[in-house]
Parts: structure tokens; C-alpha cells; sequence
């Protein structure tokens, strides 16, 4: 036998050994570790699981309603820390060819999108780039208000006026949409009075939060939809959302309809539509999943600067108004309620959290409808339903949040105590193993056999 063959030999005897002694690592080295991080879809998979009961009842609940009313659009809800349920109804478009809505579809927030202007505006406060109590004028020289502070416009108490009226009455360039530093000058050479004298009354302002979007530019010296990309957007993960112009509408993103007979015809854009900082972001139910764990895990903004922002208003001494900073507050059996509501051509938005149980509920529609009584619906279920096995969950949670010896101690302890449901840990175990997280199966079964 050659040279040649006998190596080739050796080679190939050497090969199947190790094919022989490590199959399993051989395996688990050609696929994925999520050791730290599970996708968001699944993560839905799993707290669906744990909470079978729970999601079982809310969605047998909204399909009924979903096909009693025409509901149409999408249902988010996190229960204690748990992203439980997201689920879309209806259709993307009218007409024959209809492309059913999913969950990875963007809506216009509407007013939601306040929060997040206001979130770019403490973003630069922690950066110590602004002061809340600065002058408008400070930033934006040509803003003719020398009194109105940024503070003022964050709680809607700076007296602004209605700049639709403005744009409706005095635009008259060919461009269709106008822009925030087009509103700036319009409103540098106006004249138009202030609605009463700065921070002594409290009035809804799209103009308050339209100026705020161009403090952002001017500090940061980029186009707002930048500074939002950069900050929070991409490092959030927050992939399919964005800041719209009127002209960036990108194409999976939903259009706004309006009920016409017996269907539905589309809202065309408008001159409005190239304002952003008092609306224009759109988001899916998944991105707002992001930011709303964002809120709790302060990976952006620190606690201190988001008390703050969700602290009422005082005028005066005494006068408490329920509005932070892009958010309005109101307590409901006893539970501080930190929420917004949004209406746009044909969007209508509830974005509802509840802080001290970490629970969210989000409903966006894309047809006029209105999603009160839906909303109120699901808070009517989440109060109903009682936790499923909390033991059970704060194992299995401990786990994927990276607390081995916090979840090896509940675990030994809901076993003594006869509080585990085994069938489910076994359950989200499997589902961990066929969708390729092998660090955390093993992370499962350590917890077992230890």
C-alpha cells in the first residue's frame, strides 16, 4: 500500500472517531446559542405556554369580538413582565385582492408618538445637551416666544396655537408636505398670539410637541428621524419603525382608511402629514413590545429622568394635571395607569401601561374604529384572570433572564412545597430544544437534575 493510501486512511479512521465520541457537540457547534438573548417571537411562544389559560381566554374572547364588530387591526398584551399576547385581525387594504394584517406591519402612532419626541428631549437633558426650564429661543432663534420653555411645551402648558390652522391658511408652496423648519419660519413671521400666558394654563398642543421634534434637530444637528434611529430605534432592535415625512411611507406599512357605506376607502395624505414630533412614527405591536421593556430596564433612559416624565403637572401650588412628559396619567382601581391615546387619519391607538405589575396593553386600528370599549374589554379580562402558577414562572423566567441560582432556589422550594407544574417546564423545555437554543435547554436541565 502506498504512502498516499495509508494516510488517507488515517485520516479517515481519525474522522470517524470523532464522529463516534462527540455527536452531540459536533451538533450543538453548528447551530446557534442564544445564550443571552430569545427572539421576541418566541419569547411569545413560551409566556403562551406558561400562561395557556390566560391567552386562551382573551383570544377566544377578541375573535368573537373581532367577528361580531369588523374589529380591524392588532392587539398587544404584556401581564406581569409577560408579552402574552399579539395577534392581528382584518385586512391591510379593501377591496378584492385584501392582504390579511400581521403583526410585523407598521401603523401610524398618531399621538403615541409623543412619548417618543419627549423620550429624544430627555435623552439630551441626560446627556446635559438642554435644561428643561431653557427658553425655546435658546435653541431655535427665530421662534418668536422668548417665555415658552421646553419644559412648558413638554406638559402642554406653553399657550401654543394650532399650527394645522396656519398650514391650512397660509401654505402655499407647490411642495405637497411641508416640514418642522418650514413650520419654524411660518410661524417666526405669523404673529399670531399665544393662547394665554405661559405655564399658567394647561392646552393640548400638536404645536408644542411639532417644536420640540426641531429642538431635537437643532442640537443634535440631524434630521429628527436620525436622531430617533440612532438613539433608540437601532438600539432597541426596533426594526420596523421609523419617523415619517409623508414621503418615506415604506410599503409593508398600513394604510388609514375611513368607513364609506358598506366598505372602507383610503384617507389620502395631507399637507399635516410632513409634521412630525406630535405624530408620525410608525411602529408594530413587536418594536412597541421593545420600547415598553426599554421603559422598565432603563437601557436608554435612567429611572430618574423617566419618574420624572411620569409625574403629573403642577400649576401654580395646587392645580394637578394628570400629563407628564408624552404621557397622560390617571390611576384605575387604585393602580397608576401611564397611557396615550392617538387619532389620525383613520389610525386610532391605546397604549396602556400599568407600572407596578409591568403589565401593557396596546390596540391599533387602521379604519376609524373605535377601540374604547375593546381596550376596556381586555382590561376587564386581565383583572378577571387570576396569575397562573407564579412559581412556575418565576423558574422558567429566572432562567432566560441569565438567574441560574435564583431559579435552582425557587425551584427546590415550589418541589417541596408541591407549587411546580412540571408538564409545563417540560413543555417550554422542548420548545427551547426544536427551535435551537441549546444553551438554554441545558440551562433547563441543569436546574432538574441538580
Amino acid at each position: 500500500m502506498s504512502k498516499t493510501k495509508i494516510l488517507s486512511l488515517i485520516i479517515t479512521i481519525l474522522i470517524y472517531g470523532i464522529l463516534i465520541f462527540y455527536p452531540t457537540q459536533s451538533i450543538v457547534v453548528e447551530a446557534p446559542e442564544y445564550q443571552n438573548k430569545i427572539l421576541s417571537e418566541d419569547l411569545l411562544n413560551v409566556n403562551q405556554i406558561l400562561n395557556s389559560r390566560t391567552s386562551q381566554i382573551i383570544d377566544e374572547s377578541l375573535s368573537r369580538y373581532s367577528k361580531m364588530t369588523g374589529f380591524n387591526g392588532v392587539v398587544m398584551i404584556v401581564k406581569n413582565g409577560d408579552l402574552i399576547y399579539n395577534k392581528a385581525f382584518g385586512y391591510a387594504n379593501s377591496g378584492r385582492n385584501k392582504i390579511p394584517l400581521s403583526t410585523e406591519m407598521p401603523f401610524q402612532l398618531a399621538s403615541v408618538s409623543k412619548q417618543f419626541t419627549a423620550a429624544a428631549i430627555m435623552k439630551l437633558k441626560q446627556d446635559g445637551l438642554l435644561d428643561y426650564n431653557d427658553n425655546v429661543s435658546k435653541y431655535i432663534p427665530e421662534f418668536p416666544y422668548n417665555d415658552v420653555t421646553i419644559k412648558q411645551l413638554l406638559n402642554h402648558t406653553g399657550g401654543m396655537f394650532n399650527y394645522m390652522y396656519l398650514l391650512e391658511n397660509q401654505w402655499d408652496c407647490e411642495e405637497k408636505f411641508a416640514t418642522n423648519d418650514t413650520l419654524i419660519k411660518m410661524i417666526s413671521k405669523s404673529e399670531m398670539p399665544l393662547y394665554f400666558t405661559p405655564g399658567k394654563r394647561f392646552d393640548y398642543s400638536n404645536t408644542g410637541y411639532a417644536v420640540l421634534a426641531s429642538v431635537v434637530e437643532h442640537i443634535s444637528n440631524k434630521p429628527f428621524s436620525d436622531f430617533m434611529n440612532d438613539h433608540f430605534f437601532n438600539p432597541l432592535g426596533m426594526k420596523n419603525t421609523y419617523v415619517s415625512t409623508g414621503t418615506n411611507i415604506t410599503e409593508n406599512s398600513v394604510n388609514g382608511f375611513f368607513r364609506y357605506r358598506r366598505g372602507l376607502a383610503p384617507i389620502e395624505y395631507t399637507v399635516h402629514d410632513g409634521i412630525v414630533g406630535d405624530k408620525g412614527v410608525y411602529s408594530t405591536s413587536w418594536d412597541m413590545y421593545k420600547w415598553d421593556k426599554s421603559l422598565y430596564n432603563n437601557k436608554i433612559l435612567s429611572e430618574e429622568v423617566l419618574e420624572e416624565a411620569f409625574n403629573p403637572t403642577i400649576i401654580g401650588k395646587r392645580k394637578v394635571v394628570p400629563y407628564g412628559y408624552g404621557f397622560r396619567l390617571k390611576e384605575e382601581d387604585g393602580q397608576k395607569v401611564v397611557y396615550h391615546n392617538g387619532v389620525w387619519e383613520g389610525f386610532r391607538i391605546n397604549y396602556y401601561r400599568y407600572p407596578e405589575t409591568e403589565s401593557t396593553i396596546l390596540v391599533m386600528n387602521n379604519c376609524g374604529f373605535n377601540i374604547s370599549s375593546l381596550t376596556s374589554r381586555i382590561k376587564s379580562l386581565m383583572n378577571e384572570i387570576e396569575n397562573e402558577e407564579a412559581e412556575t414562572k418565576f423558574v422558567i423566567t429566572s432562567i432566560l433572564n441569565g438567574n441560574k441560582e435564583e431559579a435552582q432556589s425557587a425551584y427546590n422550594l415550589a418541589i417541596e412545597e408541591d407549587n411546580f407544574n412540571q408538564e409545563k417546564f417540560d413543555l417550554i423545555a422542548n420548545y427551547l430544544w426544536e427551535n435551537r437554543y441549546f444553551q438554554f435547554y441545558e440551562d433547563f436541565l441543569s436546574i432538574v437534575s441538580n
